[in-house]
């Protein structure tokens, strides 16, 4: 007989016998892909590196989770670069657990009890990245350093872009050394000078002068014969953006100065306040940037000279207010107007940084951050007109950092002041009860531009302070692309009333000064997210983030259609009849429109090289073929003929001119080395030719030339051969010395290094 029991009682009796099973940690099943086929779904054959990523050009990124990694440079893995931030954890934030940590568990699946962590109980993995991050956050600029000087180059310095085009680049530095070529850089160097000299304010500082001298020297300056209407006609172009006056009071005030300017007197009566002297010459220097167009008469021109002298003045009336008289609001308005000025009179953006730092804390201490509305001592008609400035300072900090490649000196936390209201100037007054009635995003009033700019405020803060401060590329390029995504999206998303509509030549605007508003609030809010999308575009990631190519080569051409917007030649002629606000945009923009032009170049360069990368985001069209190199090209084209055309006027710097038009020859063809040489010998030959016709139109120069004018051939004939110095044969130029103005004509800063060719030609 068998001793076994029943099948039940065995099984009851092993039952009773066992005790609970465990729960079994099962482990999470390994992906069989590398992570960047995974990432881009492709066809992974599980060697590392793997067939997609060697097309690919990505052999250092192929990475398997359950293999050994191979370090990466900079003391980091390869798995630390695929992994997108939100994966990444931050110092400051409690660490995933990992499998096989051994931790007390508090009930919060996946995270440390009390969040933290001892730094042993970090993986390895993870503590590499921590301390890759640490040691590879670092800015997007360099130092040039010459001797004891030093100067820091951030991305937006024009200067940066021109690093992306060697051969470009070395075609500039060899012509100053090229006998064949020294003839026409030293022609070039000589109107450089000459126009740079013409545009510049008087050599002649005042002496130390008391308050009243400075005034009665103030009222000296003003012209008698000026037409006023003129003027507070010109004025609402840069009340758009950046108000800062309160234009009917202002105008009011004025007509007892214009009293006391036409009677000779040189004392402000007690009832005029001193501060309205500086504002109004800082409003004369403003309005002498638009041309002829405006003026009444040929009286109503302000010289070069003039508007530096005002510069001068307003800046010592500045210097001699005591601790006191810097609290009034009136001389917080004369030194932002007096910041404006030295805008539009080409003062570089270091300076302008500088000064809109001191603006911004200026106005700090007077209290604008916080609200007016908990204060009672301040009237109506005072809380809005705080607000208002309080909104152009911001707003001029986060342009002029963005220029100068700067952190701003706002916080996102310094914004206290409330709303404005979309009410016209007219409809406030000192003596108001109560605010008027808000007319509605969809009404056009004075205030509209500047309250659209409000909601992204932050937003844009916040970008400039992160693309122009420390970060790691590589971890942070992420969340900058949606951070741009999300500031152009709010572009788009304006009130049909507010849009510019200059890219697609569909505006309805027949008014020049809310065209110009226009123009220049899409340049506001476009300048934050382009300069995220270039700044990755043109890094090492552009491959791996197509988008941020997509997004700069649409802003760049958004910024170059404003051009045509402004341009008689091709705009409305019921709203454009001049070209006074296209030279005004030129002077305003000239930095957007060199590097969106630049970033183009770089764009159609790559169209002549061989395809990198097989998958989306490779070189090549882009954007399914909504841009390509022809039309590109024809953008840069027409911006080079633009700023051609400007030679020798004011803000015309041929710093700008001659390296576009070789930079823009050498792009534009995949041939020989041969080939471009003479495309850019070319290029040069255009720019020297620009400026030859346009020398004998400036007035005061003694023309003096070594050949008789009746001998001067064309500047360079092509015979397809290359010129001295290029490993070619010597191409003929003709001897023509064009000017003899006993001035040092040498490119000694140019030819010593290209870092430092913004401070050279000066």
């Amino acid at each position: 007989m068998s001793t076994s029991g029943s099948p039940a009682q065995v099984i009851s009796h092993s039952s009773s016998d066992q005790t609970p099973p465990r729960p079994r940690n099962k482990r999470a099943r390994p992906p069989i892909s590398c992570l960047e086929c995974r990432r881009k779904k492709l066809r992974c054959d599980r060697v590392q590196p793997c067939m997609q990523c060697k097309k690919g050009g990505r052999e250092t990124l192929c990475t398997f989770v359950n293999r050994p990694s191979v370090p990466s440079p900079q003391g980091r893995t390869a798995l630390d670069i695929v992994l997108p931030p939100s994966s990444r954890p931050r110092s400051e934030l409690a660490t995933p657990i990992q499998p096989g940590d051994h931790v007390q568990d508090d009930g919060r699946t996946g995270w440390v009890a009390n969040g933290s962590r001892p730094e042993s109980a970090i993986p390895e993995r993870l503590q590499d990245w921590h301390n890759g991050y640490k040691n590879n956050a670092s800015s997007l600029g360099c130092i040039h350093v010459k001797g004891r000087r030093s100067r820091y180059l951030g991305l937006s310095d024009r200067m940066a872009m021109l690093g992306h085009f060697e051969e470009a680049k070395d075609f500039i530095m060899k012509s100053f050394a090229c006998e064949s070529t020294s003839t026409m850089m030293n022609e070039m160097s000589a109107f450089q000078k000459l126009t740079v000299r013409k545009t510049k304010g008087p050599e002649r500082i005042y002496p130390p002068l008391g308050r009243a001298g400075l005034v009665a020297e103030m009222l000296k300056s003003i012209p008698k014969d000026y037409s006023w209407d003129m003027l507070f006609s010109a004025l609402p172009f840069w009340e758009g953006v950046t108000r800062i006056l309160h234009v009917p009071s202002f105008r009011a005030e004025c007509n007892e100065i214009f009293s006391i300017v036409r009677a000779g007197v040189d004392a402000l009566p007690p009832i005029v306040r001193e501060s309205l002297v500086p504002q109004l010459l800082a409003t004369l220097a403003l309005s002498a940037r638009l041309g002829a167009g405006f003026r009444h008469s040929e009286s109503d021109k302000i010289s070069e000279t003039q508007v530096g002298l005002y510069a001068i003045l307003i800046q010592q009336w500045m210097d001699s207010l005591g601790g006191k008289e810097r609290l009034n609001f009136y001389s917080l308005q004369t030194q932002a107007l007096l910041l404006l000025v030295h805008q539009n009179n080409n003062g570089s953006p270091s300076a302008l940084w500088r000064e809109s730092g001191d603006l911004v804390r200026s106005a700090m201490i007077m209290g604008l951050h916080l609200d007016p509305e908990e204060y009672f001592d301040f009237s109506i008609f005072q809380k809005e007109q705080r607000r208002k400035l309080w909104r152009t300072i911001a707003e001029l900090d986060i342009q002029f950092s963005l220029a100068a490649s700067m952190p701003t000196a706002l916080r996102t936390t310094d914004f206290q002041a409330g709303e404005l209201r979309n009410v016209n100037d007219l409809e406030l007054s000192e003596g108001m009860v109560e605010y008027p009635a808000d007319k509605g995003p969809n009404i056009w009033t004075d205030a509209t531009a500047q309250i659209a700019l409000g909601p992204s405020l932050r937003e844009r803060l916040d970008a400039t302070n992160k693309i122009n401060g420390i970060f790691y590329l590589e971890a942070d390029a992420p969340f900058l692309l949606q951070q741009a995504s999300d500031l152009e999206k709010g572009l788009h998303n304006l009130p049909i009333p507010l849009k510019s509509d200059t890219g697609s030549g569909t505006g309805g605007d027949k008014s020049p000064v809310k065209l110009f508003s226009k123009v220049m609030l899409d340049v506001f809010l476009r300048r934050p997210s382009f300069s995220i999308y270039r700044s990755i575009a043109l890094s090492p990631l552009r491959n791996r983030y197509p988008e941020a190519r997509k997004g700069a080569i649409r802003s760049s051409i958004e910024l170059l259609s404003h051009l045509d917007a402004l341009d008689p030649t091709v705009a409305d002629l019921n709203v454009i009849k001049d070209r006074d606000l296209l030279n005004l945009f030129h002077v305003i923009c000239k930095n957007d429109i060199i590097q969106s032009a630049y970033f183009l170049c770089y764009e159609i360069q790559k169209f002549s090289q061989p395809l990198q990368d097989e998958v989306q985001g490779g070189f090549g069209l882009v954007d399914d073929g909504t841009w390509t190199k022809h039309s590109l090209t024809r953008i840069v084209e027409n911006t080079l003929n633009s700023l051609l055309q400007r030679l020798g006027q004011f803000g015309s710097d041929l710093k700008d001119v001659l390296p576009l038009s070789i930079v823009l020859q050498s792009v534009r063809s995949g041939g020989t080395r041969e080939e471009k040489i003479d495309l850019m010998l070319r290029g040069a030959e255009r720019v020297w030719n620009a400026c030859r016709s346009e020398m004998p139109s400036i007035k005061g120069i003694t023309m003096r030339s070594s050949d008789d004018s009746s001998d001067v051939k064309n500047p360079v004939e092509h015979s397809g051969q290359l010129p001295a110095g290029w490993d070619g044969v010597a191409a003929e130029y003709n001897d023509l010395s064009m000017v003899n103005m006993g001035i040092d004509v040498d490119f000694n800063d140019f030819d010593a290094g290209f870092n430092n060719l913004a401070q050279s030609w000066l």
